[in-house]
This record gives C-alpha cells, sequence and structure tokens, in this order.
C-alpha cells in the first residue's frame, strides 16, 4: 500500500516522503506513513499560539453569554490543558465576561465548577430579564391598581 501511495503521488511526493524520519519497519506500513504526510501538509499544532488566544479572549459587544462560553470552551480544547482545562474556562469566564453583575457573583463563588458557572450565568441573566419585565409593569400608571387605589382615598 505504501508502495501504491507513492507511485500515485509522484516526484514531489516521494521527496517529501525521503524527508520523514521513520523507523525501518514504519517506512512499509501505511498509518505511520500517513501520519507523517498529514503532519507535514496540515502543520504541527502550535499550543502556544492556541494558548494565546484562549487567555486573550473577551466577550465580544453583542455576543450572547452563551456563545462566550462555547467559543472558550473550543479555544481550550486546543490548548492542552488536560486536569486544568475546566476551572481555566472558569477563570476565563470570570476575566472575559462584559455583565459586571456575573463577574462579581462568579467571584463570591469559592472552587466554582463549570456547570455551576454555566448555570449561575443562566440564572443571573434570567433574573436580569424578568426583573426589567417586572419592572416595566410596575411604572406608575401601567396598571389600573394604582388609579383604583387613589379614588378611593378622594
Amino acid at each position: 500500500q505504501v508502495a501504491q501511495l507513492l507511485h500515485y503521488i509522484g516526484d514531489e511526493g516521494f521527496k517529501i516522503f525521503t524527508s520523514f524520519k521513520l523507523e525501518e519497519e514504519d517506512k512499509y506500513k501505511l498509518a505511520p506513513v500517513l501520519s507523517k504526510f498529514e503532519e507535514h501538509f496540515l502543520g504541527k499544532e502550535n499550543v502556544a499560539y492556541e494558548r494565546y488566544q484562549f487567555f486573550t479572549y473577551r466577550q465580544l459587544d453583542g455576543q450572547t453569554t452563551e456563545d462566550f462560553i462555547v467559543q472558550l470552551k473550543n479555544k481550550a480544547s486546543r490548548c492542552k490543558l488536560e486536569s486544568l482545562q475546566d476551572s481555566l474556562v472558569v477563570t476565563m469566564l470570570t476575566c472575559g465576561i462584559r455583565n459586571q453583575n456575573i463577574r462579581e457573583r462568579l467571584l463570591q463563588e469559592d472552587n466554582i465548577t463549570l456547570d455551576k458557572a454555566v448555570e449561575l450565568c443562566q440564572v443571573v441573566e434570567a433574573a436580569k430579564a424578568q426583573s426589567h419585565i417586572m419592572g416595566q409593569r410596575s411604572q406608575p400608571g401601567s396598571s389600573r391598581s394604582d388609579s383604583s387605589e387613589e379614588g378611593k382615598k378622594l
């Protein structure tokens, strides 16, 4: 199979193949050869750059908190953070979120898990939306009970 591959990729492909550092027995196995070609053409992951992207990422104007969290998780998955991944996502969520109330609530929690941090974000955002609706309904003149109470006093 390796011989067929080398035949079909031509002279340039063969030159690339000869530049690979392969063990003698791996030169005749398709999987290691294909792996080397993938590495050559796709390039190696630059973990330092991926970490830079993760550690400098902040929530964008107009970006929902949910999308921000998804982006943080995606960026973290490319950083080889291993057992620190979830806790660092929480840290970057706290540092990068635009909503000051959520940031303060996250800072109040000690050793918060990623799941709890996401839940907290959802609760704070829902409470803000509900409070806004309640605030609109309690404005003077917005309910009949206000005017009927005044009528009883007269």
